[in-house]
């Protein structure tokens, strides 16, 4: 089978489709997929002629703009420390590759302060600079919001004036592997896993934002932020460039920034996890503000350099980042614990102010050292209890100590429960993918997840079954 992931180059997603050896694929419920896709017709051959020549065209655009991104990065003082550049990978798009063996920790790239979008470039910023200190002293600052705002401004007001041009070229115009820009069907194929609900209640955060925004921003200073330029769609693309791409550096102040080209390296995760790995953009020692990217372990001339974005879960991947990684060390899925039917016992033990809250649970974590997510196993067990031991519980304290073996085996049996629900109610399986096979990247990407989260599952039951034999 096949999962499909967009290789991110820390927010620049592009194309690889990885192939699954069947024996690495938990073999799930064989049944019929409950949706078959209709039969593709092809082409005419002169509708291929003319696809293929788009595509040529297309690929030969694109390095134009990688050469002229690379020919201002080194003008403006970016020096490649070892011989690594950016370049076409084949099967994956864009990617840094190295032609030389760099070993663990050594610098390979250089980036002056001139080139990172920092808040205090953005608030400085000559044709936003009297709007920004308007905007703040009316309602505060928001690093967040003033980035977007400067993207917006640079890109679509600014154009081929905007210093940033060359970057903002290279970046992706729209996102279409971003579940928040799925259309209906796509999103649908989530359903029933706890990321459905919240991608939806992002998006309509994002709607709310935008609209409160252009009455009392975009409409007031429209010589900057054009309405009829500024829509929806871009406020999306800005935020979604903000959120995906973002680098928060140790010792800045803040410590948010966007960094050219440092946002182009893609993601492996070191297996097993190294923990407290070093940042792969850091400050230089002169105190400049300039910024050095070091690789994280070593790598041999022909390889192409990736870095860790942190060990993220499969579903926060998916989410923020537009991709999936195969046989993630992070194995954590998200389930939400329905506590609905006990919300005024919930609120009046102050466990939590959410009555659905969502953890991670990791199968291998549980199976191995009993270790949940922080606070999950006290909510678990308010799930589980009986009515009368949530009347008699006098504060929270009560369900984050373990009673009795009895109590404790009740809160794996009713965890259990939780989780069997959702594999039956996932409708996808391994065979699944193959009926999907000639889908859109995002219909794959769905699927691949919701396969993904069966297998999980089902790992999740034989942790909590391999407990519950041993009590």
């Amino acid at each position: 089978m096949y999962i499909y992931a967009y290789a991110k180059q820390a927010g620049y997603f592009v194309n690889v489709s990885q192939t699954i050896s069947e024996n690495n694929m938990m073999q799930l419920n064989p049944q019929a997929d409950p949706v078959q896709e209709p039969p593709k017709k092809n082409p005419p051959p002169q509708q291929k002629t003319e696809a293929a020549t788009r595509t040529a065209s297309n690929h030969d655009e694109r390095k134009r703009k990688i050469r002229r991104f690379l020919a201002w990065m080194r003008k403006h003082g970016a020096v490649f420390t070892k011989n690594v550049t950016l370049e076409e990978i084949p099967k994956m798009g864009l990617g840094m590759k190295a032609y030389e063996s760099l070993k663990p920790n050594e610098r390979y790239l250089y980036i002056p302060k001139k080139l990172l979008i920092s808040h205090h470039l953005v608030k400085t910023s000559p044709s936003l600079a009297s709007i920004f200190t308007t905007l703040h002293k009316e309602m505060g600052a928001s690093v967040k919001y003033d980035i977007m705002f400067y993207l917006l401004h640079h890109r679509f007001v600014k154009g081929r004036k905007s210093f940033w041009k060359p970057y903002l070229d290279i970046l992706p115009q729209d996102f279409p592997n971003s579940p928040i820009f799925w259309n209906d069907a796509d999103l649908s194929k989530l359903e029933g896993s706890p990321l459905h609900s919240s991608i939806l209640n992002r998006r309509e955060q994002i709607r709310r934002q935008y609209e409160a925004i252009k009455q009392r921003i975009f409409e007031r200073f429209p010589h900057a932020f054009p309405p009829h330029l500024i829509t929806l769609k871009a406020f999306m693309w800005a935020e979604w460039v903000y959120s995906s791409r973002l680098f928060f550096i140790e010792g800045a102040n803040p410590r948010e920034h966007l960094v050219p080209l440092a946002d182009m390296v893609n993601c492996e995760e070191p297996v097993p996890m190294v923990k407290d790995q070093h940042q792969f953009v850091q400050l230089t020692s002169d105190r400049s503000g300039d910024v050095e990217l070091r690789s994280n372990r070593a790598f041999q001339a022909g390889d192409q350099v990736f870095e860790s974005y942190g060990y993220k879960s499969n579903g926060e991947l998916l989410q923020y980042e537009g991709f999936l990684i195969e046989n993630n060390p992070n194995d954590c899925v998200w389930i939400n614990i329905p506590l609905f039917h006990r919300r005024d016992a919930l609120q009046r033990l102050k466990l939590s102010n959410n009555p659905s809250p969502e953890y991670c649970f990791s199968p291998s974590a549980i199976e191995t050292q009993r270790r949940f997510p922080q606070n999950s196993i006290a909510l678990l067990r308010f799930y589980a209890a009986s009515d009368d031991d949530v009347a008699a519980a006098s504060d929270g304290s009560f369900f984050h100590r373990p009673q009795s073996t009895y109590h404790e085996r009740e809160t794996f049996l009713a965890f259990k429960g939780i989780v069997q629900r959702l594999l039956d109610n996932n409708p996808f399986h391994e065979q699944s993918m193959r009926s999907y096979a000639r889908s859109p990247v995002p219909t794959k990407l769905a699927v691949s997840f919701r396969v993904f989260e069966k297998q999980q599952h089902v790992k999740l039951l034989s942790a909590i079954q391999y407990h519950l034999d041993r009590f």
